[in-house]
C-alpha cells in the first residue's frame, strides 16, 4: 500500500484519493498488506542490522514473549527481521488484535484468525490474545468492524474533495479505547522483556514518537 500512496494524486487525503480496487486487485495486492519487495528488503535489512549493531548489548534472544499484529506484514517483518536472529531456545510467540494497525484503509483489514492460524500456526499462538464470541469459540474477525459499534458510523477521513473509501475507518474513541488496552495487557503481563512488532499508529500512541519502517528500539 505505501507504494500505491506514494504515486501522484494518491497520497493520504489528497482531492479524489481512493483504496477501492477491482475485486481481484484487492484480494492479491491490498487486502492485509504484505510487505512490497521494498518491504521485504528492509526486513532482511533489519536482521542484518541486529546481528552486526556493535552498540547494543541487547539479544533478541534474551526476550521472554514476542508480541506480533496479526496483520500479514508485521508476521512476515518478524519472521524475516528478527527469528534469523533468535537462539535455537523456543520463545513463546503469539498474535494480539489489540497491536493491529489503526485500520485507516483496506490494507489494515486483517484475514480470519483461522487462516492465519493455517498459515502461521505451527510457530505463532493464534488463540491466547484472541477473544471469545457469544458463542464460545475464538473471534474470527478480529480488525474494526463497524457494525459493532453502537453509535451512527461518522466519517473522519478526508472527504470533501471527493475521497472515497473502500471500508470504514477505526474512529478516534475505538482506537483510543484499544490502545488503551493494549497498554493495560501489556501492564499486566509477568515477563521481564516483551518484544512488541506492530505499526506507526500504535507505537505513535503508546511513545508519542516517529518510527521508521523497520526501526527497533529498546524502551
Amino acid at each position: 500500500m505505501n507504494e500505491h500512496l506514494s504515486k501522484p494524486g494518491c497520497s493520504w487525503g489528497s482531492p479524489n484519493f481512493s483504496d477501492i480496487f477491482s475485486q481481484e486487485l484487492s484480494d492479491e495486492c491490498y487486502l492485509d498488506s504484505k510487505l512490497s519487495p521494498q518491504g521485504l528488503q528492509q526486513a532482511k535489512e533489519l536482521a542484518k542490522r541486529i546481528q552486526e549493531d556493535p552498540s547494543s548489548d541487547f539479544s533478541f534472544s534474551e526476550v521472554d514473549l514476542f508480541v506480533l499484529s496479526p496483520l500479514t506484514r508485521a508476521i512476515q517483518t518478524y519472521e524475516l527481521g528478527i527469528l534469523p536472529n533468535l537462539s535455537n531456545r523456543p520463545t513463546p510467540t503469539m498474535a494480539l488484535p489489540l497491536a493491529a494497525e489503526r485500520l485507516y484503509l483496506i490494507s489494515d483489514i486483517g484475514r480470519p484468525r483461522s487462516v492465519l492460524e493455517k498459515d502461521y500456526g505451527d510457530r505463532i499462538d493464534f488463540r491466547s490474545g484472541f477473544r471469545q464470541n457469544s458463542g464460545g469459540t475464538l473471534e474470527e474477525t478480529w480488525w474494526f468492524d463497524e457494525r459493532l459499534i453502537t453509535k451512527t458510523y461518522e466519517e473522519w477521513r478526508p472527504n470533501g474533495e471527493n475521497q472515497s473509501y473502500a471500508c470504514p475507518g477505526e474512529p478516534d474513541d475505538e482506537f483510543e479505547k484499544r490502545m488503551q488496552d493494549l497498554y493495560q495487557w501489556l501492564s499486566s503481563r509477568k515477563e521481564s522483556t516483551i518484544a512488541v512488532v506492530c505499526h506507526w499508529g500504535v507505537i505513535n500512541w503508546m511513545l508519542d514518537a516517529d518510527f521508521e519502517n523497520c526501526e527497533y528500539r529498546i524502551v
